[in-house]
């Protein structure tokens, strides 16, 4: 299925037209390697405004078409279009181009002017990827002499277009694009005509591009259907949980009892919207599948650790009881709870085991209870494990990761981001020396604010909202505030939920709620995503051990970030440039 730009089509269409049709059918014939842009409004200084009805870009090349629904005819050199009102042959003239073909021509010729002047004076593709034509819908191409090779008619029209489309470029000695040349012409388009992607319309092209697209993420999902046990690392934004995810779905698919398990109880949730129409699937934090397998052997046990494991009701006095809290809690987790999980477990084994957010479930105790789990344990069991070292927040992992590395799994390293914007993921590398790169463009820049008390932190959060709602068009919903530390402990936060005229609540299971403003502790909103990022809370950025923090934290944009801190940091930003 094509991604398409508008994704809905205006009201005024014309029906006799048959765009309409034709916007449905590029959509649903076309493969996921094309964007199709829809009525293109080209508007350059000096020249006349023109339109293009459908521009394809994609690996084959880039090709802009007009769709004509009239009777035409080639005459002494001059087009005429068949009037069925008056039953008589008009001139199809205007006095920018001549007839369908050399309309399609012109138009082509300003759209590669306009991917050049917005792209520094330099065209983002070779000339030999471009092509234009004309798709004659009561018409054959044989009618047309040399204009023939331009046009695509009625018998291959009405058949597949996806044929069609091949068919029409094979005739030319046309130069494949490559990705980098592709996403620069759509951020050319996007961002000058005003066709910026939707929240929910560019998380939709990620996973289709993650999961049918890239050549790589397919041989990822080949290599553990054929080999069943893979061991995969990547950096944040590259697709690990859109590939878990998919792989859970295949085996559930194939009848294979299958337990997906992560961290976060947010992910969790998420996960378990996405596969909710899967059998043979479970989906569970790693608590949480501890506690199923403990409450039915020993109730008193879970009631009797309540109150020792950071799992009190209570908020902290301070943000060092808070970290306090949270090591015990997650002590708990990684030492006591699979121990006790492991003296329980009475059931079936599971046939797949998948896990994400590995790097949080590494602990030896941990690893050993998945062991007992699977039917053939890692060692001949079919799993697959996703894992960032980066986002590692939880402790050292070397334990687990090298008992999995002895069961000698298919190992695999995903090196790009494509969620995360270029200016937010430049920053990170700089912090963290990471090399791999990201592909998303940018919809501004990553700004930071400097306060230096309380004060000045809350009207510098109030100024960023103001700025992300009113100015850069974010709805409340998709903005999140991202802390090491509870709300109540991080500056300029407290336990109110007003903050000028925005509402700030808690994310619960995952899912924004409409009209407010998101927060949510960083260690919980791993492997979720917002438009808009705002990081607070970080007490010294130059700390080493801040790092993964801020790295998990702004990989969770989609759109655009913004930094609050304390003056204490000017130097490590005045560094960073």
């Amino acid at each position: 299925m094509a991604l398409m730009f508008p994704d809905r089509l205006p009201a005024d269409v014309r029906p006799e037209s048959r765009e309409a049709e034709f916007y449905e059918r590029f959509k649903a014939e076309l493969g996921d390697e094309w964007t199709v842009y829809y009525d293109i409004d080209l508007t350059t200084p000096a020249v006349p405004r023109r339109q293009i009805d459908f521009l394809l870009v994609g690996p084959p090349g880039i090709l802009a078409l007009e769709l004509k629904n009239s009777l035409l005819r080639k005459e002494g050199g001059h087009w005429q279009r068949f009037d069925r009102h008056s039953g008589r042959w008009m001139k199809d003239v205007s006095r920018h181009y001549a007839g369908p073909v050399d309309q399609a021509h012109t138009a082509l010729a300003q759209l590669q002017e306009f991917l050049k002047s917005h792209n520094g004076n330099k065209p983002p593709a070779p000339e030999r990827s471009y092509r234009s034509g004309a798709i004659l819908l009561q018409n054959e191409s044989s009618e047309f002499g040399d204009d023939a090779q331009f046009i695509i008619g009625k018998g291959s029209a009405e058949g597949s277009l996806k044929i069609a489309v091949d068919e029409f470029l094979g005739r030319f000695a046309i130069k494949e694009t490559t990705e980098e040349q592709r996403q620069r012409i759509h951020e050319v388009i996007r961002w000058n005509l005003n066709l910026v992607e939707s929240f929910s319309e560019r998380r939709d092209r990620q996973e289709r591009q993650l999961i049918a697209l890239t050549r790589k993420q397919n041989r990822i999902l080949s290599d553990f259907e054929r080999r069943g046990r893979l061991l995969l690392e990547g950096v944040a934004g590259s697709g690990k949980t859109l590939l878990a995810r998919e792989a859970a779905r295949r085996a559930s698919n194939r009848k294979q009892k299958t337990l997906f398990l992560c961290h976060s109880s947010n992910l969790s949730s998420y996960l378990k919207d996405g596969l909710a129409d899967c059998d043979n699937l479970d989906v569970y934090t790693f608590a949480g599948f501890c506690n199923s397998v403990i409450e039915p052997v020993d109730p008193e046990f879970l009631r009797r650790s309540g109150s020792n494991r950071g799992g009190s009701a209570e908020e902290p006095a301070s943000q060092k009881d808070a970290a306090r809290q949270t090591y015990v809690r997650e002590n708990y987790v990684k030492e006591t709870l699979p121990q006790k999980a492991a003296e329980c477990y009475r059931d079936q084994k599971y046939d797949v085991l998948i896990v994400d957010e590995g790097q949080d479930l590494f602990s030896i105790d941990q690893v050993l209870f998945l062991d007992m789990v699977l039917a053939g344990g890692f060692e001949s069991g079919r799993w697959f494990i996703a894992y960032d070292s980066r986002q590692a927040l939880l402790g050292e992992i070397s334990d687990g990761l090298s008992f999995l590395e002895d069961k000698k799994p298919r190992k695999l390293k995903l090196h790009i981001n494509i969620r995360t914007p270029g200016k937010v993921y430049a920053f990170l590398r700089k912090l963290a020396g990471l090399k791999s790169e990201s592909r998303l463009s940018d919809v501004m820049d990553l700004n930071a604010y400097e306060y230096s008390n309380e004060e000045e932190a809350e009207k510098l959060l109030v100024y960023t909202l103001n700025h992300a709602i009113r100015e850069a068009h974010y709805q409340p919903e998709e903005i999140v505030i991202l802390s090491p530390a509870k709300k109540s402990h991080t500056e300029g936060l407290d336990r109110k939920e007003i903050y000028g005229d925005h509402r700030i609540v808690r994310i619960k299971d995952g899912r924004p709620q409409p009209g407010k403003v998101g927060f949510l502790e960083i260690d919980r909103y791993k492997g979720l995503e917002s438009r808009f990022v705002i990081l607070m809370g970080i007490d010294r950025f130059d700390d080493p051990e801040a790092r993964n923090w801020i790295y998990v934290a702004l990989t969770r944009t989609t759109g655009a970030a913004a930094i609050l801190y304390h003056e204490r940091n000017r130097n490590f930003f005045a560094a960073m440039g």
